[in-house]
């Protein structure tokens, strides 16, 4: 049991082994909690060693564990998000209409591909999509390769329209309070499309992205030097003299 929740008298549940970073060696991941706390660990195994490794903690929600490509290397919903920062009508969480928890089961039968055991249903097959997909929370999607934490949000381009799409209509049915709540949220998923579109342009228009336009100089500017022609094609020469390198 994890210390966390050893201090507030909470057992861990949900265990679900699982290959989780295509290592072939099964990690860990768990939730642990009760009522008003929710936290959610992952452990990586080891091949050299049989302890578990802490590499990560959401002491806020339950995040999801999703594998839309099917490829068995699992991608998982977190968020930062406290769960006050989300009960923006009189401690509920904002109004959801029947219509709409339909559309949530859809998307998160999309993406959770055959990772579903792993995910905590609350005991309520109605709502427990909308605590798994996060939907009024500025969510991040984290893919461990390695050792290490990756952040792909930015990967799922259609799913994040998705949610846009969602909280636009779930305006339609919440009060003031919730508005600004939802108004935040819809900004925050725009802001990763924008960046993602702004960093695609970057790279189609510049090959070279990453080096200087400074002069180059020596004998590897003379060696080789790179120039652009008129139908933006880059070519690769050699030459004697020192040229420019035009990104």
């Amino acid at each position: 049991m994890p210390p966390e929740a050893k201090d507030l008298d909470l057992g861990y549940h949900s265990a679900f082994w699982s290959d989780l970073n295509s290592d072939g060696v099964d990690d860990l991941f768990f939730l642990s909690g009760y009522e008003t706390y929710f936290s959610t660990f992952i452990y990586l195994g080891n091949t050299k060693s049989k302890q578990l490794r802490k590499i990560y903690h959401n002491k806020y929600v339950y995040s999801m564990v999703m594998d839309p490509e099917n490829d068995k290397h699992p991608e998982f919903i977190d968020s930062s998000d406290s769960r006050d920062s989300v009960h923006c009508r009189n401690g509920f969480l904002p109004d959801i209409p029947d219509g709409l928890l339909s559309v949530i089961l859809k998307e998160y039968e999309n993406l959770v591909g055959d990772y579903s055991k792993a995910n905590f249903t609350f005991s309520m097959p109605e709502h427990f999509s909308q605590f798994r997909l996060q939907v009024f929370n500025k969510i991040k999607i984290y893919r461990i390769e390695g050792e290490r934490l990756k952040n792909v949000t930015s990967e799922y381009t259609e799913h994040l329209k998705w949610r846009i799409n969602f909280l636009k209509k779930a305006l339609e049915y919440n009060e003031d309070k919730c508005t600004v709540h939802i108004n935040n949220v819809i900004g925050y998923i725009q802001s990763i499309l924008d960046d993602k579109s702004h960093n695609i342009t970057s790279a189609g228009s510049s090959p070279l992205r990453g080096r200087t336009s400074k002069p180059l100089r020596g004998l590897a500017a003379a060696a080789a030097s790179v120039i652009r022609d008129e139908t933006n094609r880059v070519i690769y020469c050699c030459c004697t003299c020192i040229l420019f390198c035009s990104s």
